[in-house]
């Protein structure tokens, strides 16, 4: 497999990691170009990994599909690993589409509308729904023989293959599937008043701040309510503890129904612990308008805000753009 990988940021790194350790002697791993926007940064992961047979580099656009072909072409790769932020993912998922490589990606890109009606019916709060963009895609993709495998991380992705072995291995029949992402929410030696993104920044404002979905069957489908709905205090196992959560925006609770509902499942919720400083500052930050994808005018010059802003790049994990 000669492959691409798209973002070196944390994520991206572990999954060369595990790659490298899982293959030592490139049995089946032959080549890996390392893409970031960030050229620094996947120099950094390569050496890390200190193959430099092995493991190439090079940077990208992410947001430039004619770049991405022209990469992909050049060092033959016939399987891109999409670990950029999920702005990125439809225009990487198609330069591997028109490519004619084999994909995978740990989510989805999905556009809210401008005034969410919220209340049931996903389409009346969203212009693209989560994974709607690459399973309508499904049948071309079977018709060329390549595969694309999306939503492959932890959650979603583990979740789901616990839920669809709960499914059909462990249950007479499956009602509700309700998937509790929690923490210690803590760093140490971090200052109390520090903001814990906990993972990418941009992925954060996106999922957090976007209007969330549930599935139940019983209100007629998917229901969608404003940010930090649903919050609900739950006991995490030991050495976690107690955590406040809150509904988000994530791709199971419209995969799960997808895949579950000839088992009997009704209702599918995602909820997430976060830190009280940081939905402090996600409010502030979208009150400001400061986490939208559309240029503002900043003393003559087009920008757009979380992608220029100093203080959410400096905490990003390398592959912004």
């Amino acid at each position: 497999m000669r492959m691409m990988l798209v973002g070196a940021g944390a994520v991206g790194e572990s999954i060369l990691k595990i790659l490298q350790w899982r293959d030592p002697d490139s049995a089946w791993l032959s080549y890996v170009l390392i893409c970031d926007y960030d050229e620094k940064r996947a120099q950094e992961v390569a050496a890390m990994l200190g193959d430099e047979r092995r493991f190439a580099v090079s940077k990208v656009n992410a947001t430039d599909r004619e770049e991405m072909q022209r990469l992909i072409r050049e060092h033959h790769i016939d399987f891109v690993m999409d670990a950029a932020p999920p702005f990125a993912s439809n225009i990487i998922f198609d330069a591997a589409f028109e490519t004619g490589c084999n994909y995978a990606s740990m989510g989805t890109w999905s556009v809210p509308m401008e005034k969410p009606a919220y209340g049931l019916g996903i389409e009346n709060s969203y212009l693209e729904p989560m994974t709607k963009y690459n399973f309508d895609r499904h049948e071309a993709w079977r018709r060329k023989g390549q595969m694309a495998v999306i939503c492959i991380g932890i959650d979603p992705g583990v979740v789901n293959v616990f839920a669809k072995y709960a499914a059909t291995e462990l249950l007479d029949e499956i009602c509700e599937v309700h998937v509790k992402d929690g923490g210690n929410l803590s760093v140490p030696g971090a200052d109390p008043d520090d903001i814990m993104f906990g993972f990418n920044v941009w992925t954060v404002l996106d999922e957090v701040m976007n209007p969330n979905v549930e599935y139940d069957e019983d209100k007629g489908g998917f229901f969608v309510e404003k940010a930090f709905a649903g919050q609900e205090t739950f006991e995490m196992p030991e050495g976690v503890g107690c955590n406040t959560l809150v509904k988000v925006e994530h791709e199971e609770v419209v995969t799960l129904p997808r895949y579950l509902k000839q088992y009997g499942l009704k209702k599918a919720t995602f909820k997430i612990s976060l830190d009280e400083n940081l939905i402090t500052a996600l409010k502030v930050l979208d009150r400001l308008g400061l986490r939208s994808l559309h240029p503002v005018q900043v003393g003559g010059v087009q920008v757009v805000a979380p992608r220029c802003s100093g203080g959410v790049r400096a905490a990003a994990e390398g592959h912004w753009q």
